[in-house]
């Protein structure tokens, strides 16, 4: 059974995939281009979670990565509220047209930052920890690397589960732990710490997780915008809460089927 890990190969990865990425969002501002790298973002800072832990001097971020993720999530919210309007019984697309273009302008402002962060970003940072990445791995060496690795996702996963009975109160403490554990795994071949079935267990309950999220921001916005800007007697009022309250709905629904405790126990259970 394989050991190893691809630590310097999965950072190099998602470092060029930043990289083709931010070409494309410099020319046009596209939701594909923006989940992409943000995605690729969100691994390479579990990444950097796992260097530090693994050297305690280390103390490696990416806060220019860190901005640039930010601000191009605030403009994928704004498309998940769209995508909601858009997916609701009779398209309130039309019906909702003060929000539409409220959405609209937003999206506009969030380009603009987008943009002014693009040209700025400065596409060394990640190089540079990559070289770090690289000096410490041929120092401690991979297979040490590895198996510290693996003790360090095994101590969260323990830690997780103490966390997991506070999951209905604390659900994004333990949606982002599980998704650092989730990329940390998938740096080993597969059948190294798990067997596939439970990987791909994991990886549809975050799948899930992260529906119910979304799920919650379109309707906080919705909520804020309805109660912030609309006066009551307004037919767009009474739409934007009918859509509030079955966002809340379908969101309760998915929600109250997780059984975190289940893939954590599991997790700490059967490690191959």
């Amino acid at each position: 059974m394989e050991t190893g890990m691809n630590f310097l190969g999965e950072w190099e990865a998602n470092e060029k995939e930043i990289i083709k990425n931010l070409s494309v969002i410099r020319s046009e501002i596209k939701p594909e281009a923006i989940h992409d790298i943000r995605v690729a973002i969100k691994k390479l800072r579990a990444y950097c979670e796992l260097l530090n832990e693994l050297d305690k001097s280390a103390k490696i971020g990416l806060p220019q990565t860190k901005s640039l993720f930010d601000i191009l999530g605030k403009h994928r919210e704004w498309g998940i509220v769209l995508k909601q309007l858009q997916k609701a019984p009779g398209n309130l697309v039309e019906s909702c047209s003060l929000f539409v273009t409220h959405i609209h302008q937003a999206e506009e402002q969030i380009s603009h930052l987008i943009r002014n962060a693009a040209e700025e970003y400065d596409i060394t940072e990640p190089a540079v920890v990559n070289k770090k990445l690289a000096a410490f791995m041929n120092t401690l060496g991979l297979h040490k690397a590895a198996m510290a690795s693996k003790h360090i996702i095994m101590r969260h996963v323990a830690k997780l589960k103490t966390h997991s009975i506070h999951f209905k109160k604390e659900p994004h403490y333990t949606r982002k732990s599980l998704k650092v554990i989730f990329y940390w795994i998938n740096l080993f071949p597969p059948e190294s710490l798990y067997a596939k079935k439970q990987v791909k267990r994991l990886e549809v309950f975050l799948d899930k997780l992260g529906k119910w999220h979304d799920m919650e921001i379109s309707r906080l916005k919705i909520k804020n915008y309805r109660k912030d800007y609309l006066a009551k007697s307004l037919d767009e009022y009474q739409s934007l809460k009918k859509l509030e309250d079955d966002t809340k709905a379908m969101g309760d629904k998915i929600f109250n089927r997780l059984k975190p405790a289940t893939i954590i126990n599991e997790l700490n259970a059967n490690r191959l």
